[in-house]
């Protein structure tokens, strides 16, 4: 049974992307952003598992990278 811990992320967008996704009202964001989340840390624990020593930091283009 999976137990809900309810919590809030506040995420910046840029104008455009606002844009489209205020184009689908029908879509759940919240749930693609949570289900995306899960995915990629499943991704990363996984990576961090076979490479214990691995450092990640943030480039300038907002995108994880590999030390």
């Amino acid at each position: 049974m999976v137990r809900w811990l309810f919590s809030h992320l506040n995420i910046g967008l840029p104008e455009d992307l606002h844009d489209r996704i205020k184009k689908h009202p029908e879509i759940r964001w919240a749930a693609v952003a949570r289900e995306f989340l899960i995915q990629y840390l499943d991704e990363l624990e996984k990576v961090k598992e076979s490479q214990p020593t691995l450092a990640l930091k943030i480039n300038n283009n907002d995108k994880f990278i590999c030390k």
